[in-house]
């Protein structure tokens, strides 16, 4: 519109010519006054910006010269410019504005192109026709050769860049691990040498005390035998395990720990081959007491109490340090301490290539969503490998597929009796010890033993593109205590066989024999307001617009559809309620009691036909909708909850129904 206004004014040979001062100088501008930028960045990125418009442009040369209409190529050209700047931001973008501010002279060795070629094209072609006086088709050709090697030049040095940065960065890390681990190796030489000293010293302790006692002196002789007692137990290393090097590294701990008023408890389950480095390993357990070491050493001295375990499971070092800290743990709060496991893991911790399978679809939202920085509150995930190994170690895959077979599909009560039975079998196996002590330990670091958390199940086979299996799990909110949290994890596994999952995998022809399931273990958030969320409108199949239905207490009464909730549809771009019903909510969904569960109770009058949702509130989820939705690059199903203003994410799931 600026561009056809200037061309009415001032005609469009004026506007060609002085289109730098009207268009490329205010943009320049711009960046340095409102976004910050060098003069050099700003004029390099808006030179670099015109390089990368000659693609279109020469796209729009050869349609114009087969259709023999400029119109058709203007439109071609505009059509071209939309999708080439969302790939330009998407893969070229970053590339070039880490290459270009990295230093000065990276600038203009990047920058030196673009600006040579603004300058050139407007000397050879708006200011006179040197360029034109050739074959057209060539001369338009080749600005766009010249950007589409500029760009692949440029993604290729960025590329290399970041490949050479972290090889650099890893060497770095390893030189610190390495020289840690010469300074505690050396630490522990020095222990073992006083140590032989003093053995080789021993016949003169015997021979002191023989002549105390032949001469008569038994209290001194009692008094030198106490002495070299203490002097023993100081310089002697503690045998934690059979592991050597892991028994010194904590005899050095604990004294370091003496020093400071603390308490280390070690509980090392470990042979003495380790397939691990001992550098390696001295460098990981150092780190890990020292910090813990440092951390208690600010509390008040009964406080001060840091626990080591370390064991050997399925061919994997596990090792957990786990000490108290000052400062609240809340929703949002990180986890205590650092715990590993083959079976469990936090949201932040599981590769993106091994979400799908390790995590289920629910947990694998929750855990991108986490990396991602949304409000998501903290915990884990029961990785689907151990379901696996529960099932291999009470022998009930055979079972399971045997009894699958049995199933005639035409009648509900064959489905239905089946599944009973498969889920009773599940529910009535053992966990075992292992298995269940690996997830005592990391619910402790969510909170203590009377933490409430919510355990969902998340089949590997759920939430996709095509089949959301929403429902087809079980959920159990308000859960409390080691014993019930294990005992819920086992009820989300039987789930995986009731009825309704059954059926609807062999609707969506799903290979029995291919699924499996995890499942979530997240803090609970005891909603005063919850809801879902859908970031595109699935009714009208409306992008522009987002969803909102609200409701008091807990999301399971709209889940659970006891009650009606408001339902509110906003321009997710100006944040206008376009449509707004708020309905008459007479009951909610609350916690039960301290023991967990929960129940419904009337919603106070006061309440009953009030707006759920405040302004503030409802622009806080308007715009967390748009940020799932550019992260995840579709429309998503959102279930959330609001606690003291607060929105936290409980759950997104892609909408499978938007045409």
């Amino acid at each position: 519109m600026y561009r056809f206004c200037a061309h009415a004014v001032f005609g469009l040979e004026t506007v060609k010519k002085l289109y730098p001062v009207i268009v490329h100088l205010p943009l320049m501008l711009l960046l340095v006054l409102a976004l910050k930028r060098t003069i050099g960045v700003a004029l390099v990125s808006v030179y670099t910006a015109y390089l990368c418009c000659e693609l279109p442009n020469w796209v729009r040369m050869v349609v114009a010269m087969a259709a023999r209409s400029e119109l058709a190529g203007q439109i071609c050209y505009t059509v071209l410019i939309v999708p080439l700047f969302f790939i330009l931001r998407r893969y070229f973008v970053r590339a070039a504005h880490e290459a270009m501010t990295c230093s000065r002279a990276a600038l203009w060795l990047f920058g030196a192109l673009p600006v040579a070629y603004y300058f050139f094209d407007y000397a050879t072609t708006i200011y006179s026709n040197a360029l034109y006086s050739g074959v057209r088709a060539i001369n338009e050709s080749l600005p766009a050769l010249l950007i589409a090697f500029y760009v692949a030049f440029l993604t290729a040095y960025h590329a290399q860049a970041v490949r050479s940065y972290q090889v650099e960065l890893q060497s770095s890390m390893l030189e610190v691990k390495w020289s840690q681990a010469q300074t505690q190796m050396n630490t522990l030489r020095r222990v073992q040498t006083q140590t032989a000293v003093y053995q080789h010293d021993m016949r003169h302790h015997l021979t002191m005390l023989e002549g105390l006692i032949a001469a008569g002196k038994p209290e001194q002789a009692a008094a030198y035998i106490r002495k070299v007692q203490s002097d023993i137990e100081t310089i002697t290393p503690r045998r934690y395990c059979e592991n050597e090097l892991v028994s010194l590294l904590c005899s050095s701990f604990a004294e370091k720990a003496q020093h400071v008023g603390a308490r280390l408890d070690v509980d090392a389950r470990l042979p003495q081959a380790l397939g691990i480095s001992d550098a390696e390993l001295c460098a990981v357990l150092s780190n890990a007491l020292e910090n813990a070491l440092h951390a208690v050493a600010a509390l008040p001295e009964k406080e001060r109490t840091v626990s080591l375990y370390c064991a050997v499971r399925l061919g994997k070092l596990l090792i957990e340090v786990k000490n108290p800290y000052a400062g609240e743990a809340g929703i949002g709060t990180e986890r205590k301490s650092c715990i590993m496991s083959p079976y469990l893991a936090w949201f932040d911790e599981i590769p993106d290539e091994e979400l799908a399978h390790a995590a289920g679809g629910k947990g694998a939202s929750l855990c991108r969503m986490s990396r991602a920085g949304l409000p998501v509150p903290k915990g884990f995930i029961v990785r689907s490998e151990m379901f696996n190994a529960f099932m291999e170690a009470n022998g009930l895959w055979d079972y399971v597929f045997e009894k699958l077979d049995t199933i005639d599909f035409s009648s509900d009560a064959s489905l239905i009796s089946v599944a009973a039975e498969i889920r009773e079998r599940i529910i009535s196996s053992p966990v075992p010890q292992e298995m269940a002590e690996d997830i005592i330990r990391f619910y402790s670091q969510i909170g203590d033993s009377r933490q409430p958390v919510a355990v969902r199940s998340s089949g590997t086979a759920e939430d996709l593109d095509d089949a959301s299996f929403a429902g087809q799990q079980e959920t159990f909110l308000f859960v409390i205590g080691n014993d019930d949290v294990v005992k819920y994890i086992k009820e989300c596994w039987a789930s995986l066989y009731n009825d309704r999952a059954i059926f609807y995998r062999r609707e969506k022809h799903f290979d029995e024999r291919n699924i499996s399931i995890a499942v979530v273990v997240q803090c609970m958030v005891s909603a005063q307001k919850a809801g879902v969320m859908f970031t595109s409108n699935p009714i009208t199949n409306d992008y522009d617009t987002v969803v909102l239905e609200a409701a008091w207490g807990l999301g399971e009464a709209i889940v659970s559809g006891i009650v009606t909730p408001d339902n509110l549809w906003i321009n997710k771009h100006t944040g206008e309620v376009t449509t707004e019903y708020i309905s008459e909510k007479e009951t909610m969904v609350v916690r039960l009691n301290e023991r967990g569960g929960t129940k419904e109770i009337p919603v106070p009058e006061d309440q009953r036909e009030a707006p759920v949702l405040t302004d503030d509130e409802r622009n806080q989820l308007v715009t967390l909708a748009n940020r799932i939705e550019a992260f995840y690059k579709k429309p998503e199903d959102i279930e959330w909850a609001i606690v003291d203003g607060q929105v936290y994410l409980l759950q997104s799931r892609p909408i499978t129904t938007m045409k």
